[in-house]
């Protein structure tokens, strides 16, 4: 891998986001390849990728189905790229879909272990994903204290506005060393359901932004347009995630009751 290529990892479909129970793409063997049909939507950088991993079904018994990946070229034939999707947040990674209509793709196309994609690549991907996503988080969080520290260096802050400040930027460097522990785990191979670090970033990051707009708002700087768009990113981002942290939180739980004292 050089990094030349844009990837985009396409597993939602339209009106069902990646829940594997209603995912309908799918793969039919055709000689020594396979035939791809089916539609992908809300792909991150979808619009500008130059190669696709697809997730579709290969298989299907007693109504389980069995998922492979399949890197597909941009310029596969019949596969057709979608508009970007209007989004009022994450602007600088444009969203949108795919259509394959009857897609060839050779045999040595299948990425990773055939019939387990979803269990091998979707699900810790999405662990994969949280980790990651802290350090864009933590950027744009700094970004917002930095707007606070000027709007109210240009006011007259009250005491308590100094200390929700200092309580805000304490907080955030304690986000920071959580996050920077989680990667070293991830660097060093442990899997991110080894990592309960994770789970405690995002429950931290809304807290942080929930306090950070409060301090803009009494600041002053409230109407500042740089600031409100770092607020719907982290507001859409903490939404996009809050379904899969719940399922890890209950998951750890579960584990842990399991557990003998």
């Amino acid at each position: 891998a050089r990094g030349r290529l844009t990837v985009a990892f396409a597993v939602s479909e339209p009106g069902h986001g990646a829940h594997p129970r209603h995912l309908s793409t799918r793969a039919l063997r055709a000689g020594d390849g396979f035939r791809l049909t089916g539609e992908k939507a809300y792909l991150t950088n979808g619009p500008i990728a130059d190669l696709y991993v697809v997730i579709a079904i290969t298989s299907e018994a007693a109504g389980r189905k069995r998922f492979t990946a399949f890197l597909v070229p941009r310029r596969t034939p019949g596969l057709s790229v979608a508009a970007p999707t209007p989004l009022p947040f994450l602007r600088p990674s444009p969203h949108g879909g795919i259509e394959l209509v009857d897609c060839p793709v050779p045999g040595k196309a299948i990425l990773g272990e055939a019939e387990a994609a979803y269990e091998t690549m979707v699900i810790p991907f999405g662990g994969v994903e949280d980790l990651l996503m802290t350090g864009p988080i933590l950027g744009a969080l700094s970004r917002l204290e930095a707007h606070a520290i000027e709007a109210l260096r240009a006011g007259e802050p009250d005491r308590t506005l100094r200390s929700e400040l200092g309580a805000v930027h304490a907080l955030r460097e304690t986000l920071t060393g959580v996050a920077l522990a989680a990667a070293a785990d991830l660097d060093r191979g442990v899997a991110p359901s080894g990592i309960p670090q994770t789970l405690a970033g995002l429950p931290l990051a809304v807290v942080l932004l929930e306090r950070l707009t409060a301090i803009l708002s009494r600041s002053g700087a409230g109407e500042d347009p740089v600031p409100a768009r770092l607020q719907a990113d982290l507001t859409a981002l903490f939404s996009l995630g809050r379904r899969r942290l719940l399922a890890r939180q209950e998951r750890l739980g579960a584990a842990l009751l399991s557990n003998p004292a």
